[in-house]
């Protein structure tokens, strides 16, 4: 329901903010990984379906996820 997307969003941006406050946090870093990860998995899979055969999908979510840690360490 909409309360709990919104009480979603809010408990993310004070993620956000108390990561921004303690970048050292593995644990913070770690619940935003968590949060982003399916929109990684989801573009992943979308470019995948485009590229030829042999592409490992595994490979592309791996590099994802690392394009997302730097995203959010900037």
């Amino acid at each position: 329901d909409f309360m709990s997307i919104t009480r979603a969003a809010v408990d993310i941006h004070q993620v956000w903010l108390d990561y921004r406050k303690d970048p050292t946090n593995q644990d913070l870093r770690n619940r935003l990984i968590e949060q982003f990860f399916p929109l990684v998995r989801f573009n992943a899979e979308r470019v995948w379906a485009k590229l030829p055969d042999g592409v490992d999908l595994n490979d592309l979510i791996s590099a994802g996820v690392f394009g997302l840690m730097d995203a959010i360490e900037a």
